[in-house]
């Protein structure tokens, strides 16, 4: 009697984890793409369903085109175009990035001191676990802006916190600056499309009352050779 009723449990438990679709362990799963975007020097094909991650020691780089990393339990790497980043650790509890040129919107909902979020740029490193968004800007320089949430700035020079409403600018060699406040009303063309991201991700989770984009969820990455049309998404239309 015993095995008739364990068979059938064993076939249900099989079944849920079958719909439940793969699970991911580690941080770096490319979520969403769209145009010219490459993973190891190799650009990705346009498809549905695909499982790829940018591994340790990995890069991902955009030229015409955005993405987005599964970095955490609903946490998310945002990049824009022209951007370079390196997966430098992938453990969940270790989350290490290096930011080589570009920009990058880190959009954090489970973060805490035990596990931070690290994100290289230069000589300095941006320290994140709180909850929140934040962008950062490699360029001559490097400029962290705090939309919500707090992070850290860290250089060899010394280090600095800058909170939500306030950036700080980087230097190299240099230590890190006053933060000073910015506007958030002047979004640009990657603000906004990051804005859209986020809010369709919210989406899904009300209407499937649960969130299919956390690790140990249902993902459902998608790949697209074609940009949103920044007529209608992007009116200011600027690349980032």
């Amino acid at each position: 009697m015993r095995l008739r009723f364990r068979l059938p449990a064993l076939l249900l438990l099989a079944l849920a984890l079958r719909a439940q679709g793969p699970i991911a362990t580690k941080a770096g799963l490319i979520y969403f793409a769209e145009g010219a975007v490459l993973l190891n020097g190799e650009t990705l094909a346009p498809g549905q369903g695909q499982l790829l991650f940018v591994e340790e020691g990995g890069t991902i780089r955009t030229a015409v085109g955005r993405a987005e990393l599964l970095i955490g339990a609903s946490n998310y790497l945002r990049l824009g175009e022209n951007t370079l980043v390196h997966m430098l650790s992938s453990d969940l509890s270790n989350v290490e990035l290096k930011l080589e040129a570009g920009v990058v919107m880190i959009e954090v909902a489970k973060a805490s001191e035990d596990t931070p979020i690290i994100l290289q740029c230069a000589s300095s490193k941006v320290r994140v676990d709180r909850r929140g968004l934040y962008r950062v800007d490699h360029a001559s320089a490097v400029r962290l802006k705090v939309f919500d949430g707090r992070a850290q700035v860290q250089t060899a020079e010394g280090a600095g916190h800058v909170k939500d409403g306030w950036m700080m600018d980087v230097a190299p060699g240099t230590s890190p600056s006053e933060p000073q406040k910015f506007s958030r009303k002047n979004k640009d063309g990657f603000e906004l499309w990051s804005a859209d991201r986020s809010a369709h991700l919210a989406k899904l989770r009300r209407a499937r009352r649960d969130d299919p984009t956390t690790l140990g969820g249902e993902l459902q990455p998608m790949y697209s050779p074609q940009t949103s049309p920044r007529g209608k998404r992007f009116p200011d239309g600027r690349s980032n």
